[in-house]
């Protein structure tokens, strides 16, 4: 990466930062090999001061190309998120045993020295990403005795008929 996008207390003292970058393919995912923009991702971001914590406004948007979690295709898909960040100084953190995470609290951080705002922008969006990525709803996925796509039709294998443990459960199923 070029220059540093590291944003500090002192920066921030002065007035609201604002950062608008737009990322060429492959500048983000350089170090994430399972993320693969296609085409530019768009990020803007303003961080203020407000007390002791940063306050931080991010948005960004662009395509990412992910591989089906059930038949290995290739999937074209919209990212974007529009997120309200806090971080405290670090100094503010007092040393806990055990604490119960929250959804919200996945908007809060904690700094140091300052942020680095081309490593929040990666976190945020691999965050944005599915667990699981999926072609379509219903993809059958590869067939497992010979590997053929079964999004492309029904493969030569031989029917080796239903295992015969599962008969109970499709007898319930049929009762219900």
């Amino acid at each position: 990466m070029a220059a540093s996008t590291l944003i500090t207390v002192e920066d921030l003292a002065r007035g609201p930062v604002r950062l608008d970058r737009v990322y060429a393919r492959g500048e983000l995912e350089a170090r994430d090999p399972g993320l693969e923009a296609i085409g530019p991702i768009e990020a803007h971001a303003e961080a203020r001061l407000a007390g002791p914590e940063v306050r931080i406004h991010l948005r960004f948007s662009g395509q990412v190309e992910l591989i089906c979690a059930r038949c290995l295709a290739l999937v074209v898909q919209p990212m974007a998120e529009d997120a309200n960040l806090v971080y405290h100084p670090a100094s503010e953190l007092a040393p806990v045993q055990e604490m119960e995470i929250h959804a919200a609290d996945s908007e809060v951080g904690f700094f140091a020295r300052g942020i680095e705002m081309e490593e929040l922008l990666r976190e945020r969006v691999l965050l944005a990403l599915p667990m699981r990525a999926l072609c379509r709803e219903g993809c059958p996925g590869l067939c497992p005795r010979c590997g053929q796509n079964l999004n492309d039709g029904p493969c030569a294998c031989p029917d080796r008929g239903r295992d015969a443990r599962w008969q109970p459960l499709a007898e319930y199923r049929a009762r219900h």
